[in-house]
Formats: structure tokens, sequence, C-alpha cells
């Protein structure tokens, strides 16, 4: 067959060449019907999709199976079809490379410590035993050429994040491995960074932020510091922000050595330097991180700097110029919130817990995957019945906030542990209640002497990021949603509004605000449609 455009073939191209292709009848409608679902997956026609590996690798990271209707094993059946039919017009890596490793490479590989370094590194120990590259004479070019061929010759949901999986068990096999050949991978990613490290900006800088910091989280207390000091995570939000600060004098030109003192980068120049370069960051806009930023400035100077009242006056006057004020929720946890608006959404995502639960007891799931999906199901669970805060979530503690009382199971965090001192009273529905009972008894795993609801293999609990990713993830592999942990407590807003447009004294004391204008703020008008119903 010739191709139309053999320099640009489309997946139309593809479709064509399946069908003048001598093979099994069969087998023909199974790959036309694998291209006709990935282009479906893309929301393209297939005329409008090149084959080019790269750019199908890109658009399959955001493919999600369950959103579009098809089981995660009938997707798998169809991106092995798809490679299959790739692999008549270009040659393609079989998803499961089956070539042999040589004897050299298997020894290595047979002492990884870690079982799923074992896994991430069997794909470029195998291409390089195919290759015949002995561990004793690969080269960084070689690594590199693994690389390029695993990028345009493999069909993989992310081919970006399996390599850098790859990088990182490499590089701990160079170090944890004896013998393993001793080039190490560098790590490259695209983001941007505007930020210097401390080290480019004079040490005397970096005292006077410490000092700050210091003032601002009430560790010393002959200090005249805030009435309540900042959180560990504010803490280090302030030092990143005043970091971000001096690099941004810098990119508009301030020699970094002059930085000396916050003094010397907060005079009322530098003040305005530094946020037009914010500014101009987001297209010479207004934004909420300028505003956000010139409000903690302006605060550095008011109560550090001991700055005169015609100086602060002028700051909030610059400040206003570049701060956008967004009444409610920003617009983008808008955007993530109008899936719920859909009955039919909110009901997947209140049945998922239990769907977890039931893969798991049919215990076809590795033994990680077991232990991270149960964690995840009984996290979700509770961010649905009781949205907590990330922090908090993480934290919860068997013996500390599962209490029992009768036949009820009662979730309490006392005011001290929640970021605006709030008591959190929690009576969890039975369902929930079973959900936890099964997952301590048939899941969870951890150290003697750790009663963390969510351990880390590490002792205590386990981070709130890492578990903030896993929920994320597994809600986005399962349901299609992209729901990060605190939108749950808006997912629960909007739920309850919906139903009781009005009800805000109920929200407000689920979510623990102290007023209920922080409440009402944030939530109205996502009853607006509701109460319209009522109303008619």
């Amino acid at each position: 067959m010739t191709l139309a455009n053999p320099s640009r073939p489309t997946l139309e191209d593809l479709r064509s060449l399946v069908r003048s292709n001598p093979m099994v009848e069969r087998r023909r409608r199974d790959m036309l019907s694998a291209i006709n679902t990935v282009a479906r997956a893309f929301d393209r026609r297939p005329a409008e999709i090149l084959v080019d590996v790269r750019l199908l690798n890109a658009r399959l990271k955001h493919v999600t199976p369950v959103a579009l209707g098809i089981a995660p094993t009938r997707w798998r059946n169809v991106l092995s079809l798809f490679r299959s039919s790739l692999a008549l017009m270009s040659p393609m890596m079989k998803g499961r490379n089956e070539v042999p490793m040589s004897e050299a490479w298997a020894g290595l590989h047979s002492t990884i410590p870690v079982r799923g370094d074992r896994i991430k590194l069997s794909r470029p120990l195998r291409w390089l035993s195919e290759t015949n590259v002995a561990p004793e004479f690969v080269t960084a070019e070689d690594l590199e050429t693994s690389r390029v061929n695993l990028c345009e010759h493999a069909l993989l949901k992310n081919v970006e994040r399996t390599w850098v999986n790859i990088t990182l068990a490499w590089n701990r096999a160079v170090k944890r491995v004896p013998g393993w050949p001793q080039i190490s991978l560098i790590r490259e990613t695209r983001r941007k960074t505007y930020t210097l490290p401390w080290s480019d900006f004079p040490s005397p800088l970096k005292d006077d932020v410490d000092s700050w910091l210091a003032r601002c989280s009430g560790k010393d207390l002959a200090e005249d510091g805030p009435p309540r000091p900042l959180s560990d995570g504010t803490v280090e939000a302030r030092d990143y922000h005043l970091r971000a600060f001096a690099s941004a004098l810098v990119h508009k030109g301030v020699d970094p050595q002059s930085l000396t003192s916050l003094a010397a980068c907060l005079t009322l120049d530098h003040y305005v330097l530094g946020l037009v370069y914010f500014r101009e960051r987001f297209g010479g806009t207004s934004s909420a991180t300028a505003g956000n930023m010139a409000t903690m400035l302006k605060g550095v100077a008011r109560h550090w700097l001991k700055a005169d009242e015609a100086t602060l006056a002028k700051m909030r006057k610059i400040g206003k110029k570049v701060s956008i004020t967004y009444h409610g929720l920003t617009p983008k946890n808008r955007e993530r919130l109008r899936p719920f608006n859909d009955l039919a959404n909110c009901k997947k995502l209140l049945r998922l817990p239990m769907e977890l639960r039931k893969e798991i007891e049919r215990g076809k799931l590795p033994a990680h995957r077991h232990k991270t999906l149960g964690q995840v199901a009984v996290a979700l669970e509770l961010l649905l019945m009781a949205p907590v805060r990330s922090k908090n979530l993480a934290s919860l503690d068997i013996d500390r906030h599962l209490r029992s009382a009768g036949k009820r199971l009662m979730l309490t965090i006392p005011a001290h542990e929640v970021k605006n001192g709030v008591d959190l009273d929690f009576e969890l529905p039975d369902q929930s209640a079973n959900l936890i009972h099964w997952y301590i008894a048939n899941v969870r795993e951890a150290e003697p002497g750790n009663s963390a609801l969510f351990p880390s293999p590490h002792g205590g609990p386990k981070d709130k990021d890492t578990l903030a990713i896993q929920v994320m993830e597994t809600v986005q592999r399962y349901s299609g949603f992209t729901v990060n942990l605190h939108l749950f407590r808006h997912i629960a807003a909007l739920i309850y509004l919906r139903l009781n447009p009005g009800g805000y004294e109920v929200v407000r004391r689920v979510l623990g605000h102290k007023s209920m204008d922080t409440t009402s703020n944030f939530y109205a008008g996502l009853e607006a449609t509701a109460a319209a119903r009522h109303f008619d």
C-alpha cells in the first residue's frame, strides 16, 4: 500500500494499512476496533491524529479508561492491538519485553534489593542484553539510546514518568548494588524555575530571614511575635516566598550581592520592581499570587522593618494594583467541581471506596498495591463523610482520634491539632465504620508501636503529600475526575447545598469554620440552580 502522505501518516492511513494487510479477518476487525477506540479516547477523527509515537504517548497520559466507559482490562487489550497495528508501519517495542537478559545483567539484576526497582530496570537491561552491551562496557551514550528508543518505539501510558522511574532506580543501583556500572543518569525536568538558591545571596540575608521566621513561628517566647504562631508549613512557605521575591529582583537586574538584608530587599523601589516581575509572569495582569506576595511583604515591612505609615500606605496602594480578589471559589476549583453538578457523578464518587474494597477482596492485586489501595479507600470514605483538612487526615491516629461510643465509631480531632483551632467531632456512618474496621484488620501494616491510621513504612504517619498523590491518582484512574484532597471539602458543601439551598450553618459546622462569613463567602452561588428549582 502507498500512503497518501508518507511523511505525516494519520490513524486513517493506519486503518487503510490494516485493511490491506493479509491477516486473519478477526484479527483485522480487532485492530480496526482498537484504532477507533483510541481515536474516540482522543476525541478526534482518525484522519486528525498523526501516527507519531511521541505525540500519541503525550495524549495517552490524559486518557482514563473508566471515564470512557471502558474496563481497564479492555483498555490494555486495546493498547496491545493498537501497538500491533502501529508495528505494521514502523518498528515498535512490545508492551512486555520478553528478550532474556544476558548472564551478566541477570546476575546484577537479581541482587537489586528493592523489588520495584528490579521491575523498573527490567526493560532497559533486556534492551542492553539484546544489543549485546555488557555491564563493563556500557556507556552514557548507550543509556541515552535506550531512552530515545523507549520514547520513539514504545506505546506507554506515561513514557516520561517511565523513564524518570528508570533513572531513579538506576541511580539507586549505582549506590547499592556491588559491581553495578558507575554511570549516573541525569534526571531532566521540563519545569522551569525562576527561584535561585539561598547560596546565591549573601549569608546575612538568609540570617535575617531566619530571624524573622523564628519570630513568626513563636519559638522565641521573649519576642513580640504574632498572637498565634505560624505553622511549620506556613513558615516553610514564607521562606520560599521571600527567596522567590529576592530572585525576582535579580531577574530584574538587581545585583544579588547588594541584597544583604530584608531591609535592602524591601525598599519601596525594590517592592515595586519585584511585583512588576510577578505581574509580567502572569501576562501583565493582576493575579492572586502577586497579591498574596504583596500582602506578605507589607507584613514584613510593618512588623519586622518597622516601616513608617506613609511607606505602608504606598505599599497598600501598589499591592491593590497587582492583586485580584476572588469572591467565593477560584475559577479552577469551580471548573473541577462542575462534574459534580451531575448526580450520577456524585454517586460514582460516593461508591468508589466500596468499589476499591471489592477489588482488594478479589485478591488479584500485588501486595504493595493491595496496601496502598486500602489506605486510599479509607481516606476517600473519611473525606466524603468527615471532610477534614489534608494534614489532619494524614496524621490520624487509631488510638487518639478513633473512639468507640457504644456501637458507634467517632472521629475526634482536638482543637490544637486543627488549623483554625476548632474541635472536630464526627459520628461515622455504619458503612464507614465497617470499612475502617475491615481495613485495620485485613490491610493495614505497621511496625509495633505505630498507631497511625495510614502508617509509613519508615515509621509514623504517611506523608500528607504522598497520600494526596495516591488519592488523586486513584480517583483519576477509577472515575476520570481530577480531585485533590482539599476539593473534597468543596464537594461536600456542593452536594449538601444542592439538596438544602441556604443551609450554610450545617456546612459551617461540618467543615469546622469559625465564622459563617467564611462559609457563605466561599459557597455563595453553588446552590443557585437548586434554589431556583426549589422556588419553582
